[in-house]
């Protein structure tokens, strides 16, 4: 029976799987490396396990078939060929437009396809409906309607107050959209226990026990979560948990249990699955490490590795040595950890940590002396004007009640509002946006651990006050000489962020759109140059600066991250390379060693 709830997580994973199997497939007849194709097995592992959970039998039937291909492939039982390619790559393009299960003559069709039995398919194709619904449609466009006849009317309050409310309905939708609660996230995970258990020959009962009812977390990490506590949990059931037989004669109940907690720890999304079965085969692992080749391997590290069982024989639940393999590469790609505890006849336990990259949080909008930033709503006690500055030490300072507030770096000494939090901390602003249900996503950086992402068209800084000081002003508040970095990037959403960033730092930003634009520029101390852009391309624009500015820094950032366009990048003059996606302090630390800061 289908988990109708779940399906549309499942849809969008789908997709996710499914591109990166088709990416890994690209790069193996471009590189020869097996790796790719192991990639290629583990994403239709996890497309089958998935499908047997929502019971879409026609993705789980198909994708077995698939994942066996790959399997007798990168075991050398078979070679890979350009028309196997062909073939996967066609029915991926299938996959893709589906919206619900494969019919049975689908999946029929699809493996004699596979098999090379026939030489086509000539499905009708499939349109995938948006989630979108009529009736958003309709309330969009009637709020859209309203403001157009207030503008038209001149009533400018009201269309602005209708603005407000589209927008807050618009963001509602978004949110219930990309986030998912944790409790969801298990939806159907009775039936897969009940399901295991049988095709094992076992009883178990599954107990959850959820801390936070109300934890959300983003829909696209979601679906990584249940992956791994699906893999997590057929293996319990398939290694772990014994028959009822076996319990009675160790004095146990026929029916075994896993139990699956989840609560937040810090910054940390805690999982924990634990099983009362029989433990690790610490002894038995060791010894099938051994025969693959490895020695003085550690039993609860090994169970990780890919291709790695104790199982003698594959099945639907285990045996092909990937789905641990897989739950651990998920975590750790999201940047998260797992941990292993076991005891003889006691059961295991796997301790699952997931950093929260992304949560909801409310903020407070303000902007001093041109930066614009967030200020967390739970840390403000109280927000007043008509202020009087106080002076301690070289300290400036707001006062309420008594107390001295230090006043921050980005206050304005002529702001209007004065914003006092719990650490005895102030900010003096010029102006308060408002207050926004902030949409945050981790990174860091010297003054934030968060960005607010869905405010602006570019992402704002949420102030950590524990990471900066309070600053010290000089009786003239002397204007420092700041240095100019020009950023050379075709996408605007690029060239903000990276200003914001810049400009965190105490440096001028200029702009340019494209290789042409930047050569008009001048005034600038170094630069920051895409390679990926219309008329002249990075390493063009690189060269050509240099030749016009042989002083200047040029670092070239961009997502090509081969070793030939390095050496071409480093070839054409610049100073440095770096990969969109490193750690921006790296172009900080870059930017003081070129400019001597």
């Amino acid at each position: 029976m289908e988990n109708d709830s779940f399906i549309p997580i499942f849809l969008e994973d789908l997709k996710e799987k499914l591109e990166e199997a088709e990416e890994a497939l690209k790069k193996f007849f471009d590189e020869k490396s097996i790796s790719y194709l192991k990639d290629v097995y583990r994403a239709f592992h996890t497309i089958k396990g998935s499908a047997s959970l929502v019971g879409f039998k026609g993705f789980q039937k198909v994708s077995h078939k698939i994942e066996d291909v790959f399997k007798n492939i990168y075991e050398g039982k078979r070679k890979i060929s350009q028309q196997d390619t062909a073939r996967i790559m066609k029915i991926i393009e299938f996959f893709k437009s589906k919206n619900s299960d494969l019919t049975d003559e689908e999946s029929e069709k699809l493996s004699m396809f596979l098999n090379g039995e026939i030489d086509d398919l000539d499905f009708e194709e499939n349109v995938k409906k948006s989630d979108f619904s009529e009736s958003d449609c309709h309330k969009v466009l009637e709020s859209v309607i309203k403001v157009e006849n207030n503008l038209i009317l001149g009533n400018l309050n009201l269309a602005m107050i209708e603005l407000t409310n589209l927008k807050n309905y618009l963001s509602n939708l978004i949110y219930e959209s990309e986030f998912i609660s944790i409790e969801k996230v298990m939806d159907g995970f009775e039936n897969l226990v009940f399901q295991e258990s049988t095709l094992n020959g076992k009883k178990v009962k599954l107990k959850l026990l959820i801390e936070n009812q109300d934890l959300k977390i983003p829909l696209k990490d979601s679906q990584m979560l249940r992956d791994s506590l699906i893999h997590i949990v057929k293996n319990s059931i398939s290694h772990g948990i014994e028959k009822p037989e076996e319990r009675k004669k160790k004095g146990k109940p026929e029916e075994g249990a896993i139990k699956i907690s989840a609560h937040l720890e810090s910054k940390n999304i805690v999982l924990i699955i634990e099983d009362d079965g029989s433990g690790l085969a610490t002894e038995k692992i060791k010894q099938k490490a051994r025969s693959l080749g490895y020695e003085n391997v550690d039993p609860l590290g090994a169970i990780f590795m890919a291709g790695f069982s104790t199982k003698e024989e594959a099945d639907f639940s285990a045996g092909r040595g990937i789905g641990l393999y897989a739950a651990k590469t998920f975590v750790e790609e999201r940047g998260g950890t797992i941990e292993v505890q076991t005891q003889k006849d006691k059961g295991t336990k796997f301790i699952i940590k997931l950093p929260t990259t992304h949560f909801i949080k409310k903020v407070m909008i303000v902007k001093s002396n041109g930066n614009i930033f967030a200020i967390d709503i739970s840390e403000i006690i109280l927000v007043k004007n008509n202020l009087e500055i106080f002076e301690f030490e070289g300290q400036k300072s707001l006062k309420y009640r008594d107390e001295l507030y230090s006043l921050m770096p980005f206050s304005s000494l002529q702001g209007t509002f004065g914003i006092f939090l719990k650490d005895n901390k102030a900010f003096l602003v010029d102006e308060i946006t408002g207050i926004f249900n902030g949409q945050l996503v981790q990174k860091d950086s010297n003054i934030s651990k968060y960005f607010v992402k869905n405010i602006f068209p570019f992402p704002v800084p949420l102030i950590d006050t524990k990471l900066i000081s309070p600053h010290k002003f000089s009786k003239s508040e002397k204007i420092s000489n700041k240095k100019t970095i020009l950023i050379v990037d075709d996408s605007s959403i690029t060239r903000l962020v990276l200003q914001n960033f810049l400009e965190s730092y105490d440096y001028d930003v200029l702009q340019a759109k494209n290789g042409i634009e930047a050569l008009e520029k001048s005034g600038f101390d170094a630069a920051v140059v895409d390679v990926e852009m219309p008329e002249i391309d990075g390493f063009e624009t690189t060269r050509r600066l240099k030749e016009k500015f042989p002083d200047v820094p040029v670092i070239i950032l961009t997502t090509r991250s081969k070793p030939e366009d390095i050496k071409k990048g480093l070839e054409s003059g610049a100073n440095a390379y770096m990969i969109k996606g490193e750690n921006l302090e790296r172009l900080i630390k870059l930017l003081e060693k070129f400019l001597k800061r």
